[in-house]
């Protein structure tokens, strides 16, 4: 009998642990932040605010959360995830069940700020940990995280309307509060940051480099490709914050957010607005979710196909088309047509934008990387609810507010084009 080396290999790798805890972290954030969509109307309802009022909480809640990305960012990287995670479930839970006790906008804007500010490490924590433990297939494991979204989206819609409607929207804010605790209080136990802190190492990482050695990359057509899978510049906070590039992104995810934050709140009111039913109204929010999943698998094939800025590129024009294309509908048969497309479009581009953040910098400050760009941009796209719900106040029309949201996502799709990975002084 021969032994191959003293260190026993592990059998099972832990990659697949994480990556099941990412998802499901992701699955919360799709859930949370569509949820104000169903509980829009209600809250008309019971108040009588203006659209303009009730999308302003949207606003609030983004502006919270962008601050709260930045923050928990860096502390993701200083003391792990597995702590954070943890803390971010109790906030949450806290800020949507005291939401049930609302009795003015005030309030409103008071509880969805504490939920908001325990937010940040639910988006930040799952993009950047699973590429600290993947290597290989980086853009598809990516991908398959950020289908965690669409998939809470399109649980979450059908569910939290017939509670709503069974339960009235008060209970159905305690239920949300609890759900959310359980969930990101689970995945919190098995996080763990790097594979070296389990023995291991990054998934595929081994035979890349051997491939590499061996000139056996002929798979991968671009730089891009290329750098997706290998080791790249490895790039401290203070040193990518001074590079054009990084600006440029935050400028790029901006604009990219601005659609999706308008649409996400409004789809719902929009379709009411058309004559259609309340539940099948909140069904087609539900299938955004679905159809983003399949965009987000093909946003991770795309990028692992054509690179990374040249597939966000991509889904940016795409995106744009199907907005414009939101403009034109009038009936129930053409807000699916869209609801199919922009689920699509914009599902690709999900994985894309923590994706390219990794391969402009590295792993090693990911996580604080990630909160700094999505929180900054989300300063500059916060405003869209609120855009569109005075658009609407003022003309009874969402044309002019969904047409800034087409023209957004194509600027996107033309800064990608032109931005270029910064170069490290030697």
């Amino acid at each position: 009998m021969s032994i191959r080396n003293n260190k026993k290999e592990p059998e099972f790798f832990y990659g697949w642990v994480i990556l099941g805890a990412c998802f499901a972290t992701t699955t919360m954030v799709g859930g949370l932040y569509y949820s104000f969509g169903i509980f829009f109307t209600p809250l008309l309802e019971e108040f009588g605010w203006s659209r303009a009022l009730v999308s302003s909480v949207g606003t609030v809640n983004l502006l919270a959360f962008a601050f709260s990305s930045m923050l928990f960012g860096r502390l993701i990287d200083r003391y792990g995830p597995r702590i954070i995670l943890a803390c971010s479930a109790v906030i949450i839970g806290l800020g949507y069940a005291l939401c049930s006790q609302v009795n003015s906008i005030f309030q409103l804007y008071l509880f969805y700020i504490i939920a908001s500010l325990g937010s940040g490490p639910t988006w930040v924590l799952p993009t950047s940990i699973v590429q600290r433990w993947f290597v290989k297939r980086r853009g598809f494991t990516l991908a398959l995280v950020t289908t965690g979204i669409g998939f809470g989206a399109l649980i979450f819609s059908p569910i939290l309307n017939h509670i709503i409607y069974t339960y009235g929207w008060r209970v159905s804010y305690i239920i949300l509060g609890i759900l959310t605790w359980l969930i990101l209080t689970g995945a919190s136990v098995v996080m763990v940051a790097d594979p070296e802190e389990k023995g291991m190492k990054p998934y595929g990482e081994e035979e890349l480099v051997a491939d590499m050695a061996s000139s056996k990359t002929t798979d991968y057509q671009s730089t891009e490709s290329v750098s997706m899978v290998s080791k790249t510049v490895e790039w401290g906070v203070d040193e990518a914050i001074r590079t054009k590039a990084f600006w440029g992104l935050v400028v790029l995810y901006m604009f990219g957010l601005f659609p999706i934050y308008m649409l996400a709140m409004h789809i719902v009111p929009h379709a009411i607005d058309m004559g259609i039913s309340e539940g099948v109204a909140a069904g087609a929010l539900g299938l955004i979710g679905a159809t983003s999943i399949a965009g987000r698998l093909l946003g991770g094939a795309i990028a692992e196909r054509l690179g990374w800025t040249k597939g966000l590129a991509l889904s940016c024009f795409l995106t744009s088309l199907s907005v414009f294309w939101l403009i034109a509908i009038h009936n129930a048969w053409m807000l699916y047509v869209f609801v199919v497309t922009y689920g699509l479009f914009y599902g690709s581009r999900v994985p894309q934008f923590p994706g390219i953040v990794g391969f402009f910098f590295g792993s090693t400050s990911l996580a604080s990387l990630i909160g700094l760009c999505h929180g900054l941009s989300i300063l500059g796209s916060a405003v869209a609810p609120v855009v569109a719900g005075l658009i609407f106040d003022k003309t009874g029309s969402y044309t002019v507010a969904f047409l800034i949201a087409g023209i957004a996502s194509f600027i996107a799709g033309v800064l990608a084009l032109l931005l270029k990975p910064p170069k490290k002084k030697s």
